[in-house]
């Protein structure tokens, strides 16, 4: 794929920088590292990219001084190009803290909020109610519908795979977990009223939300575009792809927007990113590591790192930048790391 590539230098370099997470992934699945041992870093991340964004938000700008040496842009609300949204008529900025755009902030609040959530007797601490309360009111200042969605139904379907759990209603493994015979209906009556409040819970947040602040059709046609034109690289290259790098590159050959605006971005979608760039051959590879990842924390009852897993490939369908960026190749690369963790080896699900 590589050597097909119009421009090589750009594939090779992002060969190299899928190796370098590849390699870091691979540290962490050897060294039986488990989400405990990255807790620290993770509260005070999510605490610091939280506190930013809410003061972006509040100033409708960037924050400045020493944030700036800590890698915020510097903007305004009337920055060209910056992330807008549209709330009681006013058009307000989006708050990035230190990341390339809100969406990609929301991404990193969603699977670090999830991480945050390893263990139910930590929810009554201040060490974990103060990042799950900035995270969550900066998740929501995010205005990322998709992040929304995402984080809503991750919390479902872990309370969900808890409840089967409980009851031993997934049958993947026998010895796994052997349901409680005594007070074991009462649980599950207490799980299913869980469920059902969580669902309701949701559904009204949700409808709220998306009632307040729609989605602007504009956003969807541009990512519509882009989609098409990711199809039409791959058909140009079915089995390599146009190369590693190389969507942007062959981008105008393909790309014919349908408004005023031209977006030279990636396609939203890693799985056509992946099939634009290097091919079936490397769509497969993709959806192969990703089966076989979703069978082990199965097995091994991993729900929590199911749920950021299956987050992140949610996401994926409607963004670019697990695939494309830093952050989000950092946070890939963790989360693969964890799952192939040797932590996770005979049935032993990490902390």
């Amino acid at each position: 794929s590589c050597l097909l590539a119009n421009n090589q230098p750009a594939a090779f370099y992002k060969f190299f920088k899928l190796v370098e997470f590849f390699l870091l992934g691979f540290y962490i699945a050897k060294n039986s590292l488990k989400i405990s041992n990255f807790k620290f870093q993770i509260f005070v991340a999510i605490i610091y990219s939280s506190f930013l964004a809410i003061a972006q938000f509040l100033k409708q700008g960037s924050i400045g001084g020493i944030f700036y040496w800590l890698g915020e842009r510097t903007f305004t609300s009337g920055t060209p190009g910056i992330a807008q949204t549209v709330w009681n008529g006013q058009l307000l900025l989006r708050p990035y803290a230190t990341f390339p755009h809100p969406n990609v902030l929301a991404g990193f609040l969603v699977i670090g909020l999830l991480f945050i959530l390893i263990k139910k007797r930590q929810m009554n601490t201040i060490v974990v109610i103060c990042p799950l309360v900035l995270g969550m009111i900066a998740l929501f200042l995010t205005f990322s519908h998709v992040a929304w969605v995402v984080f809503g139904g991750a919390l479902l379907i872990k309370t969900f795979l808890c409840h089967s759990r409980e009851s031993g209603n997934l049958g993947l493994s026998r010895e796994t977990w052997i349901p409680d015979q005594v007070g074991d209906d009462r649980k599950t009556r207490s799980n299913k009223k869980k469920i059902f409040f969580v669902s309701v819970l949701l559904l009204s947040i949700f409808y709220f939300l998306f009632s307040t602040f729609p989605i602007q059709s504009e956003s969807i046609t541009y990512r519509q575009d882009l989609n098409l034109a990711a199809i039409k690289e791959w058909q140009s290259s079915p089995l390599f792809g146009v190369g590693l790098n190389n969507f942007l590159v062959r981008l105008p050959e393909f790309y014919q927007s349908s408004g005023e605006i031209r977006w030279f971005q990636p396609a939203h979608n890693i799985f056509l990113m992946v099939l634009a760039e290097t091919g079936l051959i490397g769509l497969i590879c993709l959806i192969g590591l990703i089966g076989l990842t979703i069978r082990r924390l199965l097995l091994t009852t991993n729900y929590l790192l199911f749920t950021a897993l299956i987050s992140v490939l949610i996401m994926g369908l409607f963004d670019h930048y697990f695939y494309t960026l830093q952050q989000g190749q950092l946070l890939v690369a963790l989360v693969f790391g964890l799952a192939w963790s040797n932590s996770l080896q005979n049935g032993k699900i990490s902390g």
